[in-house]
């Protein structure tokens, strides 16, 4: 049964708002924290191009340093 999952795979913009309602993140900080609260591991790609789109719909605020 290769490629079948007992679960779908979770939406990384659901992983970024709950990863934030823990209090704000840098990065790399939201793919460690999606390893241990949701034990799924997404690409630097995926998970900067959600935080993108969330920035671009005014769901999250980024900050420039």
């Amino acid at each position: 049964m290769s490629g079948w999952r007992l679960f779908p795979k979770p939406d990384p913009s659901l992983l970024v708002l709950s990863s934030l309602a823990g209090g704000p993140k840098l990065g790399y900080a939201f793919m460690k924290d999606f390893e241990e609260f949701a034990r799924v591991t997404l690409g630097p790609g995926t998970v900067f191009g959600c935080l993108a789109r969330l920035e671009d719909q005014a769901s999250v605020l980024g900050t420039r340093t």
